[in-house]
């Protein structure tokens, strides 16, 4: 193409109304409500920058309800929900992927200090736990923890639902929270 092309191609572009593509849309900022069904169903109410995120198990697979609520930046909380016949490994030592197997208050390690809040799903057990990652070098983390011992079970074989703030991404002051005021049946 000749060079005297070019500027007359460009030229003609700008009158023509040639403009960059438009922004895209804000967030939405209104919450939303989020559905989970399944052997523990119950509902999320997400914030601005907030989504959830869930996988089908198989079914009776172990755990029986594995979600993530994704809070915005960095911030993550896993949720998951055993059946008694899910084995709890050693929830004294959690890491490398495993945040503990708590299908109850039964399970939770006895030098956890744990405190107790009342949901809209039922009474919570709160604690912190250590957590640790290690590749080639090891990271070391203190997770907030909350078992909720279900009021109304929808499978009588999971009673309770578990919330974590993985790798410590919230505080146990931001889970307890969640668990509070975004948690509804």
């Amino acid at each position: 193409m000749p060079r005297k092309t070019i500027p007359l191609l460009l030229a003609l572009a700008i009158l023509a109304g040639c403009h960059a593509p438009a922004a895209a849309p804000d967030p939405v900022s209104s919450p939303s409500v989020a559905p989970v069904d399944g052997p523990v169903a119950f509902h999320v109410r997400l914030g601005a920058g907030q989504h959830l995120v869930t996988s089908s198990p198989a079914p009776g697979s172990c755990p029986a309800l594995s979600a993530r609520i994704v809070l915005g930046h960095d911030g993550l909380a896993l949720l998951t929900a055993s059946g008694a016949r899910c084995g709890t490994g050693d929830n004294g030592a959690p890491g490398n992927g495993r945040h503990g197997v708590y299908r109850g208050n039964a399970d939770i390690p006895p030098d956890r200090t744990v405190t107790r809040t009342t949901t809209p799903l039922g009474e919570a057990a709160l604690f912190t736990q250590p957590y640790y990652e290690c590749t080639n070098s090891c990271k070391h983390y203190t997770e907030p923890v909350a078992v909720i011992t279900l009021t109304a079970p929808a499978d009588p074989d999971v009673r309770a639902l578990t919330v974590v703030g993985e790798r410590g991404t919230i505080d146990l002051n931001a889970l307890t929270a969640l668990v509070r005021d975004q948690l509804t049946p």
